[in-house]
């Protein structure tokens, strides 16, 4: 199927439904300050500016995300394992979005014979995405070529990746069977912006049939009568086993520091060839250095001061994304807890 079936038809795409993409924001435009090497804790959120969000989520969360987009990157490799099983069951000839794509990492589990269209509103994470999805289809390509086998062999649809707000997806209504949307919603910093994000993307799955009461083990599988189904993932207020210490009853709107070790160089080959910890990280393995909050940080280098940039985060409570999505217009499939992140997986709720 062609990726015209997912894209926007008589919608006007020109009127904010796709974001053009911008230069990289600057360190001073990101609000990067310099630090020496401490501990740099999160902190309570300055109130989100209700008349003007568009703008708090700029400097909080756009411009940051462009300016360490490389860095961000290379500790962003590997899927999670219920996303990834989640595509996987994906049935032939689904058309998929991938809404907050980063740099596409999870466009490579998306079954073959199904297709995905992935946007993000960095045009320099979706720079990489296009650049990733380029090479494993080139490395699909170069293996079905080399492969001596006689029998037909599924091919994998050239993914393609886009900038979008996620607040106005240029997608048609009711045309995809699956969608994800990772780490996505908790950037948006009032209720009314996290709820409407959540109710774009249900917009854009097929509806259920009048008759789905949950129970279709369709569902979860984008067909049959449970129509199309989104997975969705936000960071826990509940984290108080992991190494933040966040917990029940804590500030829910933090400021999460992103620390850009150094010059964010690559170490020369130490003596005798080896490599120091920051080449390997560029050899394509995913960085584990924690930084100062414990979030994952660039590698270090020497010569320059670290830089800490300042991300927006609404941390969900227990039960709190569920009712977004009922709130959104969507009906929970399923929910759970995963490494710090609450779950679910929803659709349209039934015509009544």
């Amino acid at each position: 199927m062609a990726a015209t079936q997912l894209a926007a038809g008589d919608r006007n795409v020109a009127d904010n439904s796709v974001i053009p993409s911008e230069p990289a924001a600057t360190a001073t435009s990101a609000a990067a300050t310099t630090t020496p090497s401490r501990a740099t804790p999160s902190t309570p959120a300055p109130a989100p500016d209700t008349t003007n969000p568009e703008s708090y989520e700029a400097q909080h969360v756009h411009q940051v995300y462009n300016t360490i987009a490389p860095h961000f990157s290379a500790t962003r490799h590997k899927p999670w394992p219920v996303v990834a099983a989640y595509l996987a069951s994906r049935p032939p000839g689904s058309l998929g979005l991938d809404v907050g794509c980063g740099n596409g990492k999870y466009l490579s589990c998306v079954p073959p014979g199904c297709f995905a269209l992935a946007c993000d509103r960095s045009d320099q994470l979706v720079g990489l995405a296009a650049r990733s999805q380029q090479r494993t289809t080139t490395t699909a390509a170069a293996a079905a070529t080399q492969s001596s086998s006689q029998q037909p062999q599924p091919q994998h649809q050239n993914n393609q990746a886009l900038v979008a707000d996620g607040l106005a997806l240029p997608f048609r209504d009711s045309r995809a069977d699956f969608a994800i949307c990772i780490a996505v919603v908790h950037h948006m910093s009032t209720r009314t912006r996290r709820v409407a994000a959540l109710s774009e993307i249900l917009r854009c799955l097929t509806p259920p049939g009048p008759s789905f009461d949950g129970s279709d083990l369709g569902a979860e599988s984008g067909r049959a009568g449970g129509g199309g189904t989104v997975m969705i993932f936000v960071w826990a207020l509940e984290q108080s086993s992991s190494r933040r210490g966040w917990g029940e009853g804590g500030e829910q709107d933090l400021l999460v520091p992103w620390v850009m070790k150094g010059d964010h160089g690559r170490e020369k080959k130490k003596k005798g060839g080896k490599k120091g910890p920051a080449a390997a990280a560029g050899d394509g393995q995913e960085d584990k250095r924690i930084g100062q909050d414990g979030e994952e940080a660039s590698p270090p280098a020497a010569g320059k001061p670290d830089q800490t940039f300042q991300r927006y985060y609404h941390l969900y409570r227990e039960g709190e994304l569920e009712e977004d999505i009922v709130a959104a217009h969507g009906r929970v499939l399923s929910s759970g807890y995963d490494r710090d992140n609450w779950w679910a997986v929803a659709s349209r709720a039934a015509p009544s």
